[in-house]
């Protein structure tokens, strides 16, 4: 999904239902990534459901949040996983679209309060490369 929603983010569709959505948000006890240097070991959330939006920080919303649980795969990894709906504005259904067809696979999750430790991350020659935090 880009950046800029549609036009039309309000008006309903009725032609087609519109697909629920399942699957992690994101996994505790590892680095979330080479470029996004967090680790989260413990998490909470709001009351649910909670406004699933078209991008990262975005007022404009595609879908809810309905349920979210701590599971634990086989190999040990604990996800958090969610469940939910997309609306049925132009926006929802395009972002249901894209989720199905797998053109849209990435999630971002936005972290509003809690402690964490920032510290140094270092290559393999012991230089500072940039800087982690550990939530």
């Amino acid at each position: 999904m880009s950046d800029v929603p549609p036009d039309d983010v309000e008006e309903e569709i009725e032609e087609e239902p519109v697909m629920g959505w399942n699957g992690p948000i994101m996994a505790l006890d590892v680095w979330a990534g080479s470029l996004d240097r967090r680790m989260f070991h413990e998490v909470t959330w709001p009351d649910l459901p909670l406004s699933m939006g078209w991008s990262h920080g975005s007022d404009i919303s595609v879908g809810t949040v309905d349920e979210l649980q701590v599971l634990e795969a086989p190999d040990g990894t604990r996800y958090v996983w969610g469940r939910g709906r997309f609306s049925r504005t132009p926006i929802g259904v395009d972002a249901a679209r894209q989720v199905g067809e797998g053109t849209r696979r990435t999630v971002s999750v936005e972290i509003s309060d809690g402690s964490y430790t920032e510290f140094p991350v270092r290559d393999e020659e012991g230089n500072e490369v940039g800087w982690a935090m550990e939530w």
